[in-house]
Order: structure tokens, then C-alpha cells, then sequence
């Protein structure tokens, strides 16, 4: 009899050990998604946290799709400030200059799919963060999650369609 349960243990535990690896090896945790395409950057509201109350300061960050044109800010319902910047972009490279204050900067980015914070399911990872924000940004795959979640950030900074 103790045989048997030391088998069943012992299936137990492999079969344990079999799915961590497997987790591992897949991708990790669920913060740590694969590479998306780089355009997901663009022409989405990414922010550092979905706000709990109408005066929660949040750090977010726009990038144009069609015209090299982003914003960095920092809103609460009541307050913001925001600066334009002018990009260059080179694959998961982007030059900025923000044509206010004349500073340039330069920084890498990755997209990747992530359900670290929930609604959010993709994370915006840059190397460093030239407006002194967060290095870390959550987004939305779709436009509609993006209207529900964040109301009407998305429109603050929009640009004119495609010509």
C-alpha cells in the first residue's frame, strides 16, 4: 500500500513539475507576454494605471500613426499637462524632440500581450522614459476596450485619417 501512494505522489509531482516547465517554457507568466508587432504602438492611449478616483494623477503617452507627432502627459480629471513631440522611428527605435523646451531623446520600445493589470492586455515597455514618466505602459488590443476603460483619453489626442 505505501508503494502505491508513493507512486501516486510521485506522478503527482511530475506531472506538477511538467506543466511549470511547460509554463516556462511557452513564455513565463502571463506578464510575460511575447512580442507583438511594433505598430501596436500607434494610435492608442497608453497609460501607467487605470485611475480609481477623478483625482488620480496619471502618466500616459500617445503616438501618431500617420504624422510623426506623439504627447506625453500627466492628467487627473481636473488637472493635466501635456507636451507634444516630434519622432523618428527605426524599427523598435524612436528619436524624439519636443519642440517647447528643444530637448531631443532616444529610446527603444517593445509591445508586448500581457494581463498584468487587468482590463489592460498589452504592456508598452521602453528603455527609458524621456518625460520622467514610468517605463512601463498598459494599453488596449481594441479600440472599443479602450473607449470603454478609458472614456475619452483616446479622443484628446487624435489625429486627422489617413489622406
Amino acid at each position: 500500500m505505501k508503494s502505491k501512494n508513493k507512486r501516486w505522489i510521485g506522478a503527482a509531482a511530475l506531472a506538477a513539475s511538467a506543466i511549470l516547465v511547460g509554463r516556462w517554457i511557452v513564455g513565463g507568466s502571463s506578464d510575460d507576454g511575447a512580442a507583438e508587432d511594433p505598430s501596436l504602438l500607434f494610435h492608442r492611449s497608453w497609460v501607467e494605471k487605470k485611475p480609481e478616483k477623478y483625482t488620480d494623477y496619471v502618466h500616459g503617452m500617445w503616438v501618431g500613426a500617420y504624422w510623426p507627432v506623439g504627447y506625453f502627459d500627466r492628467d487627473s480629471a481636473y488637472d493635466n499637462h501635456s507636451e507634444r513631440f516630434d519622432y523618428k522611428r527605426d524599427r523598435n527605435k524612436i528619436q524624439v524632440a519636443f519642440p517647447q523646451t528643444g530637448r531631443a531623446a532616444e529610446f527603444t520600445f517593445e509591445v508586448k500581450a500581457c494581463d498584468a493589470t487587468p482590463p489592460f492586455d498589452l504592456c508598452l515597455d521602453l528603455s527609458k522614459n524621456p518625460w520622467g514618466g514610468p517605463e512601463r505602459y498598459y494599453g488596449f488590443r481594441h479600440a472599443y476596450d479602450e473607449a470603454k476603460h478609458l472614456g475619452d483619453r483616446r479622443s484628446r489626442h487624435q489625429e486627422p485619417t489617413k489622406p
